[in-house]
C-alpha cells in the first residue's frame, strides 16, 4: 500500500492511462506491471458514474501492485462469492477496491458499480 503513493513506471514516469474508444467499460492492467498502465472503454466515461469510476481505478492499482482476483481467472468477471477466505480477500483486486468504498462513501455503501451514475 505505501508503494502506491509513489507507483511509477520502469522510467520513473506516472502509469500511462489511455482511453481507448470502442471499448467496454472493462478496463485492464497487467498485474504486477505498472508500465502498463490502465485503459478506459467508452461506458466508463459515458455510463458510469464517480464513485464506479473511483473503484475502477482503486481496482485496477491494486492489480499494478502485484494484486489478483483471489484465485479467479483475470481474464473473467469476478464473482464475490467465490471469495471465502481471509487470504482471498487480501488478493482480491474487488474486495480491496470495496473496502475502499466501504470506508471512503457516506454510510459506507459499496458496489457502485452496481448502479448506472454513481
Amino acid at each position: 500500500m505505501l508503494k502506491a503513493g509513489g507507483m511509477k513506471t520502469s522510467a520513473g514516469l506516472d502509469p500511462p492511462l489511455a482511453r481507448v474508444p470502442g471499448a467496454t467499460f472493462i478496463t485492464s492492467s497487467v498485474v504486477g506491471n505498472v508500465d502498463r498502465g490502465i485503459d478506459f472503454g467508452d461506458d466508463f466515461f459515458k455510463r458510469k458514474g464517480p464513485r464506479c469510476r473511483r473503484d475502477v481505478v482503486t481496482h485496477e492499482c491494486f492489480h499494478m501492485l502485484g494484486v489478483h482476483h483471489g484465485g479467479q481467472p483475470l481474464a473473467g468477471p469476478d464473482d464475490p462469492s467465490k471469495i471465502t477466505t481471509t487470504a482471498q480477500a487480501l488478493d482480491d483486486a474487488n474486495s480491496l477496491a470495496q473496502l475502499v468504498a466501504q470506508l471512503t462513501t457516506p454510510h459506507g455503501r459499496t458496489g457502485a458499480c452496481e448502479r448506472d451514475h454513481e
